[in-house]
């Protein structure tokens, strides 16, 4: 890229565009304060959420609600099915 000397501000602020529109957030994680604190800073940003402690419970909420979902934060090694 080519390299100037102007200063270039953001026009927006970075709390702004962190903030949700409602959409729903399946959690995937079998430690309760992880899924307590992804749930709280979601929530804090206006999104929704679903919270599962294993891969079976998951599969079962995604099956539910799957044109709801918009996207899955999930552990990768739990217990019953990863």
């Amino acid at each position: 890229l080519p390299m100037t000397q102007a200063i270039v501000s953001d026009q927006t602020s970075e709390a702004a565009s962190l903030q949700g529109n409602g959409e729903l957030i399946l959690i995937v994680d079998d430690d309760l304060a992880v899924q307590g604190t992804n749930r709280a800073v979601l929530e804090s940003y206006r999104y929704q959420t679903l919270v599962a402690s294993d891969g079976i419970e998951a599969i079962a909420l995604y099956a539910q609600r799957r044109r709801d979902i918009q996207v899955v934060i999930m552990d990768v090694m739990m217990p019953n099915m990863d």
